[in-house]
């Protein structure tokens, strides 16, 4: 039990009012004193009051003010409680968020610092959302953590139902809407749906999770999300293991996954944990879980089903309670139907399976939206002094620009054109990063045949998307990223050019 019980509590004006006015000074007298009169908090040892000469809600109250500490100090005197005062400084009112909590801070500081034994009471909203929130964090993340308080409207009170109560935070905080990730919302608009089943649905539970889309649409933070959700989880850091870095070393991917004891290959020359392991009790997220070999995929799925792993040379088996959310841009359903991904695998990974939307699929506010809030991220973290601004010429050329590398690309080209730009960033900036203007696929003049349309619209729709795709192969590096550039799954464009080409030979 605590030696001292301290009130913190803010002087405001219906204080004021109260304790200053002869006709009320028999009933109720405010926040304050009605707290301190109370039996089931109190009785309290000291009240701490905080107050700011400069505030507008005392303006024109000097002599009530006056009249007000000297009742309170009798009060005080009267009821054996030690008052002591602290104002603020004189320009109090233009002070920050970030300024009002320190000045609590170190005003605790000076008093309490150090002291052990004392339990702390807050009373300082005055109705602001900023003093409601003061009186949140000292009373449940300050190092002077406490119980706030609140004062019913005097025609509230009965005597079942007592003037004074205590804030019900656990059940508070928990009907408020979770915040949005640590990259401000970025990803989360135009996925809303989405986010709203992992919250309220999916995160707190126990289901493996299949993050699908393409390159760059934020299936890791998604992932992150569902781990920052997941109570149980979120005090361990979530694990990461990008399955696509091992591709031709089967032996060091079942390493990361699983571990291995010394010697039990070629450079294994100490012991190691593996993903699975240092995930216990934690989320386990395999980003590009497509790219894991077929021999492989029946011990992971061993792994899901037992939750047991065995490290590479060793033959004792590992119980581990990880959580699954795993990643890809493959097609696994066209990978099941040629052989290469296992079907048991797949269902036992997408028990949840939330597909993310690329670029193309946001609307153009969307896509506003997202540039815009891009610049200002590269604005607060590199430019803050002569933040980036788009002239409109340049805007229209981001929004139009086809990003098949979706939002990883914008991010990373914008920041390149911000890096080469003045404080105007033109059209011309942007075509000199880009190289050139975006491209706008070349549609070929129709056939000569009455009225100048096509004799067969199918064939002519064929005709166009084999040279589209002859055109993508032509301007990008590899398949994959001209499969990208034209909205396809690689192995969808794959079919589709080998079926053109089958009919051209």
């Amino acid at each position: 039990m605590a030696d001292v019980k301290v009130l913190v509590s803010w002087l405001g004006s219906k204080d004021i009012t109260y304790l200053s006015t002869p006709g009320l000074a028999g009933r109720e007298l405010g926040a304050i004193n009605s707290i301190l009169q109370d039996t089931q908090y109190g009785p309290f040892n000291e009240l701490f009051l905080l107050s700011s000469r400069n505030s507008v809600e005392w303006e024109g109250f000097e002599e009530s003010l006056r009249q007000a500490l000297h009742r309170l100090e009798d009060i005080c005197r009267r009821s054996g409680i030690c008052l002591r005062k602290c104002e603020a400084p004189e320009d109090f009112r233009s002070a920050t968020p970030g300024e009002i909590f320190n000045f609590v801070l170190q005003a605790l500081d000076a008093c309490y610092g150090g002291k052990k034994n004392i339990a702390f009471f807050y009373n300082i909203t005055s109705g602001t959302a900023l003093m409601s929130a003061m009186q949140l964090y000292m009373g449940t993340t300050s190092r002077y953590q406490g119980t706030c308080l609140y004062t019913f409207d005097p025609r509230w009170v009965t005597k079942e139902a007592p003037n004074v109560g205590k804030v019900g935070l656990p059940g508070m905080l928990a009907s408020l809407e979770a915040p949005d990730p640590a990259d401000e919302g970025l990803y989360i608009e135009p996925n809303r749906k989405v986010y709203d089943q992992v919250r309220l649905k999916v995160a707190n539970t126990d289901a493996s999770i299949l993050i699908l889309g393409e390159t760059g649409v934020g299936k890791t933070a998604l992932a992150e999300y569902v781990h920052e959700q997941d109570r149980k989880r979120c005090d361990k850091e979530m694990v990461a293991l990008n399955c696509a870095t091992f591709i031709g070393q089967p032996d060091v991917l079942l390493s990361e996954l699983f571990g291995h004891e010394r010697g039990a290959f070629t450079g294994a020359v100490s012991k190691r944990e593996g993903a699975f392991r240092q995930a216990h009790g934690s989320t386990l997220f395999l980003d590009e879980v497509g790219e894991i070999p077929l021999p492989l995929q029946g011990l992971l799925l061993r792994a899901l089903e037992k939750k047991i792993v065995k490290p590479l040379g060793s033959e004792e088996e590992i119980k581990v309670d990880v959580r699954i959310i795993a990643a890809t841009n493959v097609d696994l359903k066209q990978a099941m139907r040629e052989g290469k991904f296992r079907t048991d695998l797949y269902y036992r990974l997408a028990q949840y399976s939330p597909h993310l939307k690329s670029l193309r699929e946001y609307t153009d506010e969307e896509r506003r939206t997202l540039l815009h809030r891009l610049l200002a991220k590269i604005n607060a973290k590199s430019y803050s002094l002569e933040p980036r601004q788009l002239t409109r010429g340049a805007e229209r050329l981001l929004l139009h620009s086809p990003w098949p590398g979706n939002i990883r690309e914008m991010w990373f080209r914008l920041e390149s054109i911000c890096l080469l730009s003045g404080k105007l960033v033109t059209e011309a900036d942007v075509l000199e990063q880009m190289g050139g203007a975006p491209a706008e696929p070349a549609v070929a003049p129709l056939p000569a045949g009455e009225h100048g349309l096509p004799h067969n619209l199918d064939a002519w729709l064929e005709e166009q998307a084999y040279s589209l795709m002859n055109e993508a192969l032509r301007v990008c590096p590899t398949q994959k990223e001209a499969a990208m550039r034209l909205g396809l799954a690689p192995s969808t464009f794959n079919s589709r050019l080998q079926k053109f080409r089958d009919r051209q030979s």
